[in-house]
């Protein structure tokens, strides 16, 4: 406060403590209190906005560095599986050491089998009927697709359960994961025979392409079985001579190819004739 004639200063009060005479408010104290009610109200909006700013610079998500982050995982993964398969191609048998290391890839694997088998056996019988002018009877390719990837599911399942137990029972302690790894990795000798049928049934080379997928079946689930149940049993053979346990592992495998096979004709050709008499 400002005294009106001596011009003294002081805290609060109506009177000046030094003349007595009346205090008035001071300038900046004035321009403070008659300050625009409109300026507080700008500086407060624009204190609101720059916070606004900061919370969407902070929420939005930043898309573009998660594609490329994606993008480089994809990349990643396809040249571990590539080195994988180039190793694995050279040295099948080094799987024996390290199975369970390879167990991703050895998936992999076998779902690359499972997606080109379906897509050759369908161009091939596509082809075939296309050939006799039976375009319109063929069976789609969804019931050809269902049918040969879960049969080829099934019929896997069945192979390594065989090998794990009869392995179990004669040979090593591996586990089914163990057992998985080491199937899968011997298969990419068959990625490589069933995708050269694949190439033949799109050129339409169907006889080619039909002797590849037979090969390509006697590989992954009778001469490779083979030699792994072999290779397993002689590892680190029991009290019980391992050429019974292959003896076991054969009659097992027989059997249930019988019964597989039995049930995936009757399926399969019940949807052929259902799909065939539905066009006529």
């Amino acid at each position: 406060m400002e005294c009106s004639k001596c011009g003294s200063y002081q805290d609060s009060g109506k009177f000046c403590g030094t003349c007595g005479g009346e205090l008035v408010a001071s300038t900046k104290q004035a321009d403070d209190v008659a300050k625009p009610e409109s300026e507080q109200t700008e500086s407060e909006d624009s204190l609101d906005l720059e916070v606004k700013k900061e919370t969407l610079v902070v929420d939005t998500p930043e898309t573009e560095g998660e594609a490329n982050e994606s993008v480089e995982k994809v990349k990643e993964a396809s040249r571990a599986y590539g080195s994988f398969f180039t190793t694995y191609i050279k040295s099948p048998s080094d799987v024996f050491s390290h199975a369970s290391k390879e167990f991703t890839n050895a998936l992999i694997n076998i779902g690359i089998i499972a997606l080109l088998l379906a897509f050759t056996n369908y161009r091939t019988i596509s082809n075939v009927m296309s050939e006799f002018y039976f375009d319109e009877f063929g069976p789609s390719f969804f019931s050809i697709f269902f049918n040969v990837v879960l049969g080829f599911a099934i019929v896997t399942a069945i192979i390594i359960s065989i090998l794990f137990v009869v392995n179990k029972l004669f040979g090593t302690m591996a586990s089914y994961k163990d057992i998985v790894s080491i199937f899968g990795v011997h298969m990419t000798v068959v990625v490589i025979t069933i995708g050269l049928a694949f190439i033949l049934s799109i050129f339409k080379a169907n006889t080619y392409a039909l002797i590849l997928v037979f090969v390509a079946m006697a590989l992954m689930f009778t001469l490779i079985p083979l030699y792994i149940i072999s290779h397993l049993l002689t590892k680190e053979p029991k009290n019980i001579d391992p050429l019974y346990g292959y003896l076991i592992y054969i009659v097992g495998v027989s059997i249930t190819f019988v019964i597989v096979i039995g049930v995936l004709l009757d399926s399969t050709l019940g949807n052929f004739i259902n799909d065939t008499m539905t066009y006529m």
